[in-house]
């Protein structure tokens, strides 16, 4: 809808200015187009209509250029209006052109990539904005031959203007590009614009406008007609490999731009066939590593006999990849080469590709991904009754382990229960018995063993308040050892500093060990803050020869390990530990004097010798 409101409106307004009898549209040169007053507005240009291409960014237009005296001016029209066949014939004409100046002109007003740096364009859409002032020449073949040998800079060449030339055609490829050499056995890639081309070995004359890639002067936008012959001799055919092409006899890059229009009869497996769209008439030679393109648009008949990973020797005249030299960029560069077939009989297919094809391959993958999923479905029921099997057998296994875990746990408590209280709760029976025994005699041997009941009473509570909280940590759960025990002692010792340095993998030990050693050293701990008023505890472990080194070191009073209080006094604290490690088949050192601290090692076996 856009575009037809564009149209429509350009229609209207160049329908006025026509409308007014003698106010025709300013003439105006290429120059003067660039100027801001004639920007919008209807102009005229007079100039010669060098040449047309269609826009590809929308196939209904079609840009033509038009050479001034002050450079070249670009035009955009309808292909419904100006038909390519109708341009043609006026190409070379000397025109007057009139339309919209507009800036950064963009055929398709939809499209997003305008061609910004066009400059000023004329567009218009009315047939009658091109009038023909001089028509071309008659015979457009009276133009000057061009010299090759003439020492011109490449951007002298461009703008030489139409010239002509003659050759012999040596190759044909890419629907619209010839290869001929001339009288004077220069090569010039040509270009043609004519729908119809010649064949390989014709004498043509061509006219055109020279271009060049620095090695070579050529031809673009030409056209030609047949040409008398002349004595014109066969160049041999080189058997050679596309490295030595390419590179020297050290593998380093080096072209023999000399092999340039010559014949090579190179050996090598067809790699990539064209197919679909691609009617290029193109294929890929693996050529001993190196791949090359092959160019047989001149007998595509005879591709339909190649098939990938054929062995072929081909027979073709040697094109190097190389672009015309354009203004400010680095000079062109040979990128490789192509190899263009002249007949079908310059390919020879010396071998088939194996019975195992990437074909046969696919319908094989094909049969075995149909049995992969006929194995996966019965699989898939089989999993189904396995899991039910499993399921059961594990529900059957998880009541086992809970009455395991159950038997184990009363257990744990049975053996808690008599290590803390059971034999604490024996001395407190003993010492009521002496308090009954001298209540009614010595009254003061009462109140001693009193406080001693007193305080094996507190004892056995603290010990009670220590087993139900740590039924209720998490401290097993913890894999560090020594976070461990920080989180144990921390809330047992006040404000005393702690140091711990423990290098006892946690699964080393089980979780009854592990209980039974946070047990101990928090019992060690919390002596030497009560009784011993320490301010630093240092607590140790190391693992040495299949036993478990245990070392808690405080800075307090001290004590005489011979004379020290026991459960007579109501101190069970050291006497639990003994017999833990009786039971455990460990032992208790005890390291103390009066005002030099307390330093007790605790050695064990470890049960789980066997984990690392």
């Amino acid at each position: 809808m856009r575009r037809f409101l564009t149209i429509l409106a350009m229609t209207v307004l160049a329908a006025r200015l026509w409308a007014d009898g003698d106010a025709l549209p300013p003439l105006v040169t290429a120059a003067e187009m660039h100027e801001p007053r004639h920007l919008g507005g209807t102009v005229r240009v007079q100039g010669t209509f060098k040449d047309f291409f269609p826009d590809e960014l929308n196939p209904l237009y079609v840009y033509l250029v038009l050479q001034t005296d002050s450079g070249p001016v670009y035009a955009a029209a309808l292909v419904a209006n100006w038909p390519l066949s109708r341009l043609r014939q006026i190409v070379d004409a000397k025109v007057e052109m009139t339309g919209v100046c507009s800036s950064a002109y963009s055929s398709d007003p939809r499209s997003r990539q305008p061609r910004l740096h066009l400059g000023r364009v004329l567009q218009f859409h009315c047939s009658g904005n091109i009038r023909v002032l001089s028509p071309a020449p008659k015979d457009p073949f009276s133009v000057p031959e061009i010299v090759e040998e003439c020492n011109l800079y490449p951007y002298e060449i461009q703008q030489l203007g139409k010239h002509r030339t003659r050759g012999r055609v040596l190759a044909v490829w890419g629907g619209s590009t010839v290869l001929v050499e001339t009288p004077e056995h220069a090569m010039m890639r040509v270009e043609m614009s004519t729908e119809t081309l010649p064949s390989c070995g014709d004498f043509i004359e061509i006219v055109g406008y020279p271009d060049t890639d620095i090695f070579h002067i050529n031809f673009t936008r030409a056209i030609w007609r047949p040409a008398a012959t002349w004595p014109a001799e066969d160049v041999p055919v080189c058997d050679t490999t596309a490295l030595k092409v390419m590179t020297d006899e050290h593998g380093t890059t080096k072209v023999d731009v000399s092999l340039y229009g010559k014949p090579l009869r190179l050996k090598g497996s067809v790699k990539v066939l064209p197919g679909g769209t691609d009617d290029s008439g193109v294929f890929l030679l693996d050529n001993a590593g190196y791949v090359l393109p092959v160019d047989m648009s001149s007998c595509r008949e005879k591709l339909s006999e190649l098939a990938v990973g054929s062995v072929v020797r081909a027979t073709g005249i040697c094109i190097f990849n190389i672009e015309n030299y354009r203004p400010n960029t680095v000079f062109p560069q040979i990128t490789g080469f192509t190899l263009v077939i002249r007949k079908g009989d310059d390919i020879e297919i010396l071998s088939r590709p194996p019975w195992w094809t990437a074909g046969r391959l696919a319908v094989a993958l094909s049969v075995a991904l149909g049995l992969l999923a006929v194995i996966l479905v019965w699989n898939r029921r089989l999993k189904v009754l396995s899991e039910k099997r499993g399921q059961e057998l594990a529900e059957e296994q998880v009541q086992l382990a809970t009455t395991e875990l159950k038997v184990m746990e009363r257990t744990r408590l049975s053996v808690e229960l008599h290590d803390a209280l059971s034999q604490t709760l024996t001395g407190i029976a003993m010492q009521l018995g002496a308090i009954k025994r001298f209540a009614a005699s010595n009254p003061a041997m009462m109140a001693k063993h009193l406080e001693i009941a007193s305080r094996t009473l507190k004892s056995c509570r603290d010990e009670m308040r220590n087993l139900l909280g740590d039924m209720r940590s998490q401290v097993l759960d913890e894999p560090d050892m020594e976070k461990a025990i920080v989180r144990t002692l921390e809330p047992q010792i006040d404000d005393a500093a702690l140091h711990v340095r423990f290098n006892v993998p946690r699964a080393r030990l089980t979780d009854m060990t592990a209980r039974a050693l946070y047990s101990m050293i928090r019992e060690l701990a919390v002596n030497a803050v009560r009784h011993g008023h320490a301010t630093a505890i240092h607590v140790a472990g190391c693992i040495k020869g299949g036993y478990l080194l245990c070392s808690v070191r405080d800075n307090g009073s001290g004590f005489d390990p011979a004379s020290a209080p026991g459960p007579e006094e109501g101190h069970f604290g050291l006497q639990g530990i003994r017999e833990r490690m009786e039971t455990a088949n460990g032992s208790v050192e005890i390291e103390s004097s009066p005002g030099k601290g307390t330093r007790v090692v605790i050695t064990m076996p470890v049960l789980r010798i066997g984990c690392k």
